[in-house]
């Protein structure tokens, strides 16, 4: 791994920021680096990781490459068995997964393990990181080459109709994680059972709160505020389980006027399926990430490290510790501010500033505020106009008032609150069937996903103008 400023050669690439997410070196290494090193098929010889604030860091790759990535994935998805395979495998791999993270998970069994099991049990880790990230990326060559495709397609077929058909196929039709806990929490205050069994609760789905190996689970509070204002549970229920019927219905009825296009069939199926399954592989990975948490607690115990510095080591770091009993310098443990590989070299910087000047020859100074307007795909049409509020972490919720503009990186469950009060939505990612979309079109709200730079280019304060019927945010 190279370490500190390196020499660089650059070349002719357009290098694109493709999200902003929490996460850890370590995450960065099992989850994105070893895989792309392993599998010469999916390879990427350059990816970039810059970590920002917040405990998030930025993911760029050169789009010609991301292009090829996506565009090979998404030739997998046309298998006639596609998703009966994926699924199968999928359930295998996450058996495995679970298996190995739970072996990791006992904070006092840990502390008796001999360092020579915990290095077997950390390869074990990382060998199901070689397959588990094929279902992290396969969701985006969905929505950046199937779902294109498939629209284009139906407004050839059903120029007057496609509409209503490209939301059914979109729109899961299985219920996540997410919607399921919450029915279950409405169920049990409809019975009145709410304050005897939201302990319970907590401890089965407390891993929603957690995106990183730095995260806290949900607390009791976290769940009691998603119910604390419905005052009919059982109305509300009704209403959530209507809801999912009439999804289910629209989407038998979009694939029967699909019957006599065969391939388009298939590709509705598909994208239909991953509508649920982004979400489902996630939840794999939150629920993971919240078990092997101990085994890095137990490295700062042994290495003398402080509280929290665990995920921040390098592979090689701990497998010279566990093997030889060699202690990382505590200076070489601080965060690590650049990852990633350049024209196929490893690169690994925990200096800020030197990070930021590598950054800034491989990619180029992103300034972007001098511009007027972004462009991005609709989810739900409308035209408003608001003060925009950036939301990077949940927290940044509450600063978001009735009729803003929500600005973010991404959504997820724990942004409804900002949703709901917000006049609009805009996102630097997703694809039509991402969780900005499917809540917009539920709450009929404008929204713009997939502008790339939305949370780069606008700032706290600036009044804009969303017309999600062109998939364009201005200033005013």
């Amino acid at each position: 791994m190279v370490r500190g400023e390196p020499w660089y050669r650059k070349e002719a690439m357009t290098w694109e920021k493709l999200w902003n997410r929490k996460t850890t070196l370590q995450h960065d290494y099992l989850s994105r680096f070893i895989w792309f090193r392993k599998n010469p098929y999916y390879n990427l010889r350059n990816i970039l990781t810059l970590y920002v604030e917040n405990g998030k860091a930025d993911f760029y790759t050169p789009r010609e490459e991301w292009d090829r990535l996506m565009r090979r994935l998404a030739v997998e998805a046309q298998h006639p068995r596609f998703i009966t395979r994926m699924f199968k495998d999928y359930r295998r791999d996450r058996k495995r997964y679970f298996k190995i993270s739970s072996k990791l998970s006992n904070e006092a069994r840990l502390k008796h393990t001999p360092s020579q099991r915990l290095l077997s049990l950390y390869q074990e880790l990382r060998d199901i990181y070689l397959v588990i990230p094929y279902y992290f990326f396969s969701p985006w060559a969905i929505n950046h080459v199937t779902a294109p495709q498939f629209e284009g397609q139906l407004r050839k077929r059903f120029p007057h109709a496609w509409k209503p058909m490209y939301r059914a196929t979109t729109t899961p039709t299985r219920l996540i994680s997410t919607d399921r806990q919450c029915m279950q929490l409405l169920r049990y205050k409809a019975a009145g059972k709410l304050a005897s069994r939201i302990a319970q609760h907590t401890k089965r789905y407390g891993w929603l709160g957690v995106y990183s190996l730095l995260d806290q689970p949900w607390t009791e509070r976290h769940f009691l505020a998603q119910v604390r204002h419905v005052r009919n549970p059982r109305q509300e229920l009704s209403r959530r389980r209507r809801l999912l019927a009439e999804h289910r219905k629209d989407f038998a009825q979009a694939l029967r006027k699909l019957k006599p296009y065969p391939q388009l069939a298939r590709a509705a199926r598909v994208l239909n399926f991953f509508a649920w399954f982004r979400t489902e592989r996630i939840d794999m990975l939150r629920q993971s990430l919240l078990l092997t948490q101990a085994f890095y607690r137990e490295l700062e115990r042994r290495m003398g490290l402080k509280s929290h510095s665990g995920p921040h080591l390098t592979y090689e770091e701990i497998v010279m510790f566990l093997k030889d009993g060699v202690r990382p310098d505590p200076d070489t443990t601080k965060p690590c501010q650049l990852f990633g590989v350049v024209n196929d070299q490893p690169i690994l910087i925990r200096n800020k500033p030197a990070a930021r000047r590598f950054f800034a020859r491989v990619i180029g100074n992103r300034s972007l505020r001098s511009k007027r307007s972004v462009a991005g795909t609709p989810a739900c049409s409308g035209r408003v106009r608001g003060t925009v509020r950036i939301v990077m972490v949940p927290e940044d919720c509450k600063k978001v008032r009735k009729g803003d503009i929500l600005v973010s990186n991404m959504t997820h469950t724990d942004y409804i609150s900002g949703m709901l009060r917000a006049g609009a939505i805009v996102t630097d990612e997703g694809g039509i069937s991402c969780h900005a979309a499917i809540i917009s079109r539920e709450l009929n709200k404008p929204c713009v996903i997939g502008t790339k730079v939305a949370t780069e280019m606008f700032k706290d304060g600036d009044r804009v103008e969303v017309d999600a019927n062109k998939g364009i945010v201005r200033k005013l």
